[in-house]
């Protein structure tokens, strides 16, 4: 569960100050969860101030960092952790933690259908655990949207898990109308590579269905071996209320990533896992 706080003030001349943060808990017990593990690390999973305006926006603090960002634009989910682009991110094909500290991260504004985002580590901290982030640590997107296409590309470099590890993705979706398909392709240094299909189909009214299938190869240096694939009904009540079921699977070493948690296990046989959920917009 993730409880979220924005606040921006309008300072004249098309400049804001924007201030957001973010607590993630275990609806179970109550307890705070910190990249994918209970009861360790910040109560604010992520707290940043900036200035936005015609430039884009800067951001400053701890914060999604830039080359996770542009692998969720191409998942149908958004990187919720119910066998999306999380699981093979997470599972060896990623050199940056998804969430980092002392990040300066600027974004962009869409010209002309491009859009770019880079992010910098200005310094390692307490909450900075291995594959976490380091200082010097650094990742960008860059995505090209026109009409129902969409391409992305990224890199990353990170010093967390060996010196000068460096990631990559590609990724392409389509809106087709009745349907939604994205391709993404990820690979970091000696860390192995995954290739994963996602869709997003509407049924009826306010049902849609989402799907995905990964495939992650183990490098040389760890990562998980196996494939990953989900399936997920959300049915929206309202504008700001959505009822979701949602029944994922995994072979060889890949771990279950269920709710806000990852199972933290390898895996040496298929894993299953069902979770039912309400999410709610204030």
């Amino acid at each position: 569960n993730v409880v979220n706080v924005a606040a921006s003030e309008d300072l004249g001349s098309g400049l804001k100050a924007d201030l957001f943060v973010q607590h993630r808990f275990e609806a179970g017990n109550g307890s705070s969860t910190y990249q994918g593990y209970t009861g360790a690390g910040p109560f604010w999973n992520q707290s940043y101030v900036g200035l936005s305006g015609d430039f884009g926006s800067l951001k400053i603090g701890r914060q999604i960092e830039s080359y996770a960002l542009g692998i969720f634009a191409f998942d149908v989910t958004g990187g919720m952790n119910m066998g999306s682009t999380v699981t093979s991110f997470v599972g060896g094909q990623s050199t940056t933690g998804v969430f980092q500290d002392n990040v300066i991260r600027y974004s962009s504004p869409n010209i002309s259908g491009l859009s770019v985002d880079a992010s910098y580590v200005t310094q390692a901290s307490a909450y900075c655990a291995a594959r976490a982030c380091a200082k010097g640590d650094s990742g960008i997107n860059a995505i090209y949207s026109n009409g129902p296409l969409s391409f992305g590309v990224g890199q990353s470099k990170s010093d967390a898990i060996d010196t000068g590890v460096s990631g990559k993705f590609a990724g392409a979706g389509y809106d087709m109308g009745f349907m939604k398909v994205n391709l993404i392709y990820q690979s970091a240094t000696n860390r192995g590579d995954s290739t994963g299909v996602n869709t997003s189909i509407p049924i009826s009214g306010p049902l849609t269905l989402w799907g995905s299938y990964y495939r992650i190869s183990q490098g040389t240096n760890g990562g998980y071996d196996g494939n990953s694939s989900a399936i997920t009904a959300v049915y929206a009540l309202s504008a700001r209320t959505k009822v979701f079921a949602n029944y994922q699977t995994t072979t060889g070493t890949v771990p279950l990533n269920v709710g806000t948690s990852d199972t933290n296990a390898d895996r040496s046989t298929a894993s299953r896992a069902a979770t039912l959920g309400v999410a709610h917009s204030f």
